[in-house]
């Protein structure tokens, strides 16, 4: 009995955690707001080797809204994406600023905030598409009070099953990011993100010590009482293609997760939001961890009857037996992992959206049962990096 109890406090907590998330997004969206105006926006692109890319999200930018300040940076790339800027300069009028030695993104982007003319400052990846519904939900957001940063969640382009995989865990960042829009999220999405240009400079701009710069800007603007919301509007973007380098993307932003937590502590404690998300999951965990643990005999006594099976043994002789001595465990537990299966359903639902294919609904075992466990380990990395690397940088100093 007590076993069972076990198990299912996890998924009771799992449907406590969706019902009170859903609830605070419905109330986000549904409510009301109207932009009075189309303000003047200054639009910022950095660009580092994205010639494949550049071209078409220049266009997206300009074909998306009219009043616009645009300004294009080459980052001393390598490849030809100063001739395909250049190139687009003669059909767009846009300021173009070519690096005489590479800044970094971060550098490169305090920069050319110098030069906006307009108050809204939209930093844009050289790799996204963005369009009129995502610049609109944004704007739409400056007029409540407070608000100083704004972003939109990501779509990405590529389809294939390591990039769906990448989609389902972008779903779920979403999902846990819009109940926050209620006080103010902690958070950026590095796409698409705009911010208010008085406030942008209060903060110092972009953190150079920051490991991921666009999160280190939220949490600054909020430790200035300012507000940071997500909007429900999506832009597209690209992502990384091989495991290799999405072993590197993730533990980068592991490890930032960490620096996050620790460099700003008291936000995220006195947080609403987040400290109940965070007291729900610890308590996951430990009932999970409990679970395993009342389970022990059981494991050890089905390791036993392994151990000593004869090796004549026919594999029905074997099946037999395991169903005689076994089957109650085996069958509670294999029932509690299918149904924690299920918790990514609500993730893999916006791609079924786009795709309308019944079968997208089966990619819930691959990400819970290979991807969720490979990210686990990768914060494990993160963990171990942070402690004997990242934490003896100090300030000012270059983390990439």
């Amino acid at each position: 009995m007590l076993a069972e109890f076990l198990k299912s406090i996890p998924i009771l907590l799992f449907f406590v955690l969706f019902a009170f998330t859903f609830w605070l997004i419905r109330a986000d969206k549904n409510k009301k707001r109207k932009l009075s105006n189309l303000p003047k926006i200054t639009v910022i692109v950095p660009c580092y080797n994205d010639s494949k890319y550049i071209e078409n999200t220049i266009k997206s930018i300009v074909t998306s809204y009219d009043d616009i300040d645009l300004i294009v940076i080459n980052d001393k790339s390598t490849d030809n994406s100063r001739d395909v800027i250049l190139n687009m300069q003669k059909q767009y009028s846009f300021k173009f600023i070519d690096n005489e030695k590479n800044l970094w993104k971060v550098r490169s982007l305090n920069y050319a905030s110098d030069f906006a003319k307009s108050n809204f400052i939209f930093f844009v990846d050289s790799d996204t598409i963005v369009n009129k519904e995502a610049f609109l939900s944004v704007l739409e957001r400056f007029e409540e009070n407070n608000v100083a940063a704004v972003s939109c969640p990501n779509k990405i382009i590529t389809r294939w099953l390591l990039a769906l995989m990448q989609q389902i865990e972008y779903n779920l960042i979403a999902l846990l990011r819009y109940p926050a829009n209620v006080t103010s999220c902690l958070s950026l999405w590095w796409s698409f993100l705009w911010v208010k240009k008085e406030a942008f400079f209060s903060v110092w701009k972009f953190s150079e010590s920051a490991i991921t710069e666009d999160q280190d800007l939220a949490l600054k603007l909020n430790e200035k009482w300012y507000e940071v919301k997500q909007t429900h509007k999506y832009v597209y973007t690209n992502c990384p293609n091989t495991l290799k380098a999405l072993f590197k993307q993730k533990l980068r932003w592991m490890t930032w997760g960490i620096q996050w937590v620790l460099s700003h502590l008291r936000i995220v404690i006195n947080h609403p939001i987040y400290i109940t998300y965070i007291f729900i999951y610890l308590l996951i965990i430990v009932f999970m961890f409990m679970w395993n643990l009342s389970d022990s005999k059981d494991y050890l006594s089905l390791y036993n009857f392994f151990k000593y099976l004869p090796e004549q043994s026919w594999i029905l002789d074997i099946l037999n037996e395991i169903v005689k001595k076994h089957w109650e465990f085996l069958f509670t537990n294999i029932w509690f992992r299918i149904l924690y299966l299920f918790y990514a359903i609500p993730l893999v639902y916006p791609i079924f959206k786009d795709r309308r294919n019944i079968l997208i609904f089966l990619l819930i075992f691959p990400y819970t049962l290979l991807y969720v466990p490979m990210m686990s380990l990768i914060w494990i990395l993160a963990l171990m990096q942070y402690i004997f690397k990242v934490r003896k940088f100090k300030i000012g100093d270059r983390l990439w």
